[in-house]
């Protein structure tokens, strides 16, 4: 009787070990969350342009993040071209929309080019999507002249020249610099937004004038 007593009583410090720990989790989660939309919030209101925040709801299976799915489309004001950012930097631009949803092509995404400059010099250069480096997660720069000032942990940011993305915001960091099969030099770039880790975005829904 005592080991049945024992048994019956471990079982239910043990649930409500788990019980704590799952109420732990879920405040922790909250708390994250929080944090995450006041950033978010801080961001919108300090662009100056109209946005639409959304939340990312599924990515394309191939895991490599270069195509997202949110939960805001043509009802909320969102339209194909629209830059998609978030408080980390550059994710991306609107290629399709449906009434309560939109697909974004990513900066991963070897459809997508943004036009970029270094900080540390003023140059300028054009980052895109490759889909072998995409499978690292990471971009590539090219366009640039032979002799460019560039070195490796260059910040890079958008120059808004091209009409779709907000100017000065955070592309990423120069990885590495190596060259392609015939020779040309291109950078490595790994983007300043961790798209393991993105739950919300802000869409641009404002002129793409800027």
């Amino acid at each position: 009787i005592e080991v049945k007593v024992y048994k019956e009583e471990n079982n239910r410090l043990n649930n409500e070990i788990n019980e704590i720990k799952t109420r732990n989790r879920d405040v922790s989660e909250l708390t994250s969350e929080n944090e995450r939309l006041k950033a978010l919030l801080g961001l919108q209101d300090s662009l100056g342009y109209d946005t639409q925040a959304a939340l990312v709801i599924s990515y394309e299976p191939n895991n490599w993040y270069d195509t997202i799915v949110v939960n805001k489309g043509s009802n909320d004001g969102v339209s194909v071209g629209d830059a998609v950012i978030s408080t980390n930097g550059t994710v991306g631009k609107v290629t399709e929309t449906g009434i309560g949803w939109s697909r974004i092509s990513s900066v991963l995404n070897d459809e997508t080019a943004v036009g970029v400059r270094i900080i540390r010099t003023g140059e300028l250069a054009v980052v895109e999507g490759d889909s072998e480096l995409s499978k690292e997660k990471f971009c590539k720069m090219s366009f640039f002249d032979k002799g460019i000032d560039m070195m490796t942990g260059d910040i890079l940011e958008t120059t808004g020249s091209a009409g779709i993305y907000p100017p000065g915001v955070v592309v990423g960091t120069v990885a590495r610099i190596q060259a392609d099969s015939d020779g040309r030099d291109y950078a490595v770039i790994e983007p300043s937004v961790d798209f393991d880790n993105l739950y919300e975005v802000l869409i641009v829904t404002g002129v793409h004038e800027w």
